[in-house]
């Protein structure tokens, strides 16, 4: 397995408004330009998938035993373009910037289909604590309980919530760990925002709201909730935190739902939570 195997993608544009474009710019491209020279979307994108790709080949020079899995990985179909040849995903959305990106816009999905069939406006979105991520050790279990609330107390039964979707995301400052995000659909009121400034600041979340109607404003927001600090992650001394990023979390689907309502009201689910 050699550079070789690496597939050459081409890019166009989508539509400036298209939800894959405006959350990759967002979450992956806005900051991303180490040498200085990308100044469009495009350029930037070539920069980043290039920078990517050099970090899972030095994985390979580490663990040849693996190639074959993260040759398949580097070639995973990026996001924010319509890119050409088509190549499957990794599914790796903790250490694959492609597939966190098609998480963003799934969770944009299922914001918008339940604000509309809940005809409710103001979505709430929320950083809370970080967990470390496990450590890629031989006969450990390496399963450190994700820090997700359940559906029957914490925020979605605070907020009276319509909607609550949590996952988690990199982040990385001293040390690398995972950060605790979630968005809920509510109705609110005066009453009802000073109830959750309070509850939410003591459980030690960080809350804004903003208008979930608000279509370009939605896009924005999910995307700099997933915003991921590639241009660190990528560098060649980072790469043990690398790996750590692609191995942690193994077989965890890393989201979780609560109060989703089905389009079809004789199915409807609400109050319950269900794990996708």
């Amino acid at each position: 397995m050699s550079k070789s195997s690496i597939i050459k993608h081409t890019f166009t544009y989508l539509p400036r408004k298209h939800p894959y474009r405006v959350i990759t710019e967002e979450a992956v491209l806005k900051d991303w330009n180490p040498n200085g020279w990308a100044s469009t979307p495009l350029a930037k994108m070539c920069s980043f998938q290039w920078a990517y790709r050099g970090q899972i080949l030095r994985m390979i020079r580490l663990e040849p035993d693996n190639a074959r899995k993260l040759i398949y990985a580097a070639n995973c179909y990026p996001t924010g373009f319509e890119a050409k040849p088509f190549t499957l995903f990794c599914r790796n959305s903790l250490g694959c910037p492609w597939c966190l990106v098609r998480k963003a816009v799934d969770v944009y999905k299922q914001i918008k289909e339940q604000a509309k069939i809940q005809n409710l406006n103001h979505l709430l979105c929320w950083r809370a604590k970080s967990v470390p991520i496990p450590a890629n050790i031989p006969g450990s279990s390496g399963q450190i309980p994700l820090p997700f609330f359940r559906g029957d107390r914490g925020p979605h039964y605070w907020a009276k919530a319509g909607l609550t979707i949590q996952t988690v995301v990199p982040a990385y400052d001293i040390n690398l760990t995972v950060r605790h995000i979630g968005f809920q659909l509510v109705q609110m009121d005066k009453e009802m925002a000073e109830s959750i400034a309070v509850r939410y600041a003591k459980a030690g979340l960080a809350v804004e709201s903003i208008d979930a109607k608000d279509r370009d404003l939605l896009m924005k927001t999910i995307g700099t909730y997933f915003k991921v600090p590639w241009s660190q992650l990528l560098e060649e001394t980072c790469l043990p935190e690398f790996m750590q990023l692609r191995t942690g979390f193994k077989h965890r689907n890393l989201i979780r739902v609560s109060g989703r309502v089905t389009p079809n009201p004789e199915e409807a689910t609400n109050g319950k939570e269900e794990r996708t």
